[in-house]
């Protein structure tokens, strides 16, 4: 992402706030319509969601400029969705309800520059984050293959 890119972001975001509930609503009955099978993974009421994507997208883009402070905030946001159910197959269902919500929201200021550094931040965020999920599912299935060899035990001193 290059500069001119974030800007359009930072000024586009400031009109998605302004019409927050409207724009999580949009989300999620798209995500929702398409993508019947997400939707267990949501177990608080919507409009407690909304709030949480906002905020969540709210932090993600004031770190724009901190690449480190970004990189450990989606390390904990993807920490955060293993626990509840969220698969890497599920980014490309949010990247579809996400886009549509932005372009409703932005009606008018939406043009193909601003859909391309959306995409490319998401893409971003997306990839990122898998790569921490596979990353920390990788450490708990070893975590747990060590817990279930025995260490100290009568068998291993035998062998």
């Amino acid at each position: 992402m290059n500069a001119a890119q974030i800007k359009l972001i930072k000024e586009s975001w400031v009109n998605v706030v302004i019409h927050v509930e409207k724009a999580g609503a949009v989300f999620y009955n798209k995500l929702f319509t398409l993508y019947p099978e997400i939707k267990p993974l949501f177990k608080n009421d919507i409009v407690s969601q909304d709030r949480k994507l906002i905020h969540a997208v709210a932090v993600m883009i004031t770190k724009l400029d901190k690449l480190d402070d970004l990189r450990k905030e989606l390390h904990s946001l993807a920490s955060r969705h293993i626990y509840y159910g969220v698969k890497p197959e599920h980014f490309r269902a949010f990247k579809v309800a996400f886009m549509a919500m932005l372009e409703e929201a932005l009606q008018k200021q939406w043009s193909a520059n601003l859909k391309q550094a959306w995409e490319e931040l998401f893409d971003l965020i997306a990839q990122a984050m898998i790569e921490d999920m596979k990353a920390i599912a990788a450490e708990q299935k070893a975590q747990k293959q060590e817990k279930k060899i025995p260490t100290n035990s009568y068998a291993t001193l035998r062998k």
